[in-house]
């Protein structure tokens, strides 16, 4: 069972079909391209975006709080040790604007127990804080430091905490990064390959078609020449030669049909070539069965002329023959002797 194939039904259409599929497949193509572009654009803006909203404010979020802890931690020890009640009154205020920060990151990354746990960790730690502040006012000293190595401790484990969301936040945004520059790598590779799979489908395609109508036009080219020098000139020369009294020409057209099975314009002009030359070839019979015929008649006449002749010349009385002029053409041997 034959198929048919897209170059074969594509070669099937006329010139304007052709013109127009091939333009369809370029365009085809472009929006392929296109689709696959913006496919990693999308893809990188989406990194981009997960990058931008989400991990550099948490890591902004999360470096500002590690400072704030550092310096309320500070604070408290300053105020313990020194007795100043200012900078308690600022570890109090670096403590609510802590609390501020935290809420912050409940509405924007909600609840999880890490967070939870963060916070109550937290709450520790500034309870040791107060107390660590409340022994000193009492001058308890021995236990105002043993309260300030359970804060020391306290603190470094929130900083541990924080130091490892810092770690996990930049891992993934590094992991984000490698997204979006793999996302680019393979939509640039696969942008190239389909851009140069459709040059090359392209450029194949316009080759086939224009060697497809080059290729119908030259068999045209040479079928007309052929018709030209030798058809017509032998047609020429026969008549020419008929006219001077020959007729022993015959005449037969070379010229063969052109073998054209397209349906387009080409198509079509190579059948009314062939009408062409099927007629040409039909002269051609009807001269030689002319020439036949007009020797036939020749022939004809000849042998009535001579049989006239030997008629006449068996008569013994003397006979003229005159045209219509009366002018003698002819006259028997009685005629003659007279």
């Amino acid at each position: 069972m034959n198929t048919l194939n897209p170059i074969n039904w594509v070669m099937r259409l006329n010139i304007r079909g052709k013109l127009l599929s091939s333009f369809v497949l370029v365009t085809a193509l472009v929006f392929v391209v296109f689709g696959i572009a913006f496919n990693g654009m999308n893809s990188m803006g989406n990194s981009t975006d997960f990058i931008v909203d989400e991990k550099l404010p948490t890591l902004n979020g999360v470096n500002d709080l590690k400072y704030r802890i550092e310096r309320m931690n500070w604070l408290y020890f300053t105020s313990a040790t020194s007795g100043e009640v200012q900078l308690l009154e600022e570890a109090r205020g670096e403590h609510q604007v802590i609390n501020k920060m935290l809420d912050g990151f409940k509405e924007r990354l909600g609840a999880t127990e890490a967070l939870d746990a963060f916070i109550t960790a937290y709450e520790s730690m500034v309870a040791s804080g107060e107390t660590m502040a409340s022994l000193a006012d009492q001058n308890d000293v021995d236990a105002m430091q043993a309260e300030r190595v359970k804060f020391d401790e306290k603190t470094a484990a929130l900083k541990e905490q924080l130091d490892g969301v810092v770690l996990s936040t930049q891992a993934e945004m590094s992991e984000a990064a490698n997204a979006a520059h793999d996302s680019r790598s393979t939509a640039t590779t696969t942008t190239l390959i389909v851009c140069l799979v459709s040059a090359v489908a392209a450029m194949g395609l316009g080759f086939i078609i224009s060697r497809n109508i080059a290729h119908s036009a030259n068999k045209m080219a040479w079928t007309a020449t052929q018709i030209a020098q030798k058809d017509l000139t032998a047609f020429a020369d026969a008549t020419a030669a008929v006219a001077n009294g020959d007729l022993t020409q015959s005449l037969t057209f070379q010229t063969k049909e052109v073998a054209q099975q397209s349906k387009d314009e080409m198509g079509d002009m190579a059948r009314a070539f062939n009408q062409m030359i099927a007629q040409l070839h039909e002269i051609g019979q009807s001269f030689t069965t002319m020439i036949a015929n007009m020797r036939a008649a020749k022939e004809t006449e000849e042998q009535l002329k001579f049989e006239t002749e030997n008629v006449l010349q068996s008569i013994g009385t003397p006979l003229f023959v005159v045209n219509k002029d009366m002018i003698i053409t002819s006259a028997n041997d009685a005629a003659l002797q007279a």
